[in-house]
């Protein structure tokens, strides 16, 4: 899927994530690489349950009309969910095992990717497999891309796992 590729490596993409380990190996090895760079590994909170579907919906259509329809069908709806003595609506997200969710996933993010992208070129790697990512490069261009993403997910309804990141260094400095 030329669409989301070369950003995103979740989708579309044969041996996605085996291609994501390939860069980061080269870059790490490569000596022409300068050694002021980090890398930031990113990962969402619970990301394909708390999608905006009303943003997803935009984006389908906007990217791919053909598409819509059918998406807008079987997440269109809200159904009950029950539990036992409780129900809950499901209003948002993707169902898990879906093979829809990984698309919709992409097509909802890439937006995000495509602005860092263009923002922050003086990034070495903007890298994702679906909802996990990497960028590599100064701490101050990283610092601008997360500013980015920061400000894009929470209307898409995506948050930042900050637990998760391996540069507290960065983080602190952030929030």
């Amino acid at each position: 899927m030329p669409l989301v590729c070369p950003l995103q490596l979740g989708v579309g993409v044969s041996n996605g994530a085996k291609s994501l380990i390939h860069l980061i190996k080269f870059l790490l090895s490569n000596p022409s690489v300068p050694h002021l760079i980090q890398c930031c590994l990113l990962d969402f909170s619970n990301s394909f349950n708390i999608i905006d579907r009303s943003t997803l919906f935009r984006e389908v259509r906007y990217r791919f009309p053909s598409l819509s329809p059918w998406l807008e069908c079987y997440y269109g709806a809200q159904p009950n969910l029950h539990f036992g003595e409780y129900t809950l609506l499901s209003c948002a997200g993707v169902q898990q095992g879906d093979f829809l969710g990984p698309l919709a996933f992409s097509i909802l993010f890439h937006p995000i990717i495509e602005r860092v992208q263009c923002e922050v070129p003086g990034l070495l790697l903007n890298a994702w497999y679906l909802d996990d990512g990497i960028l590599t490069g100064p701490p101050a261009y990283l610092l601008s891309a997360l500013n980015i993403i920061e400000d894009m997910c929470p209307p898409c309804g995506l948050y930042l796992n900050h637990s998760k990141s391996p540069l507290p260094s960065l983080w602190g400095g952030f929030f």
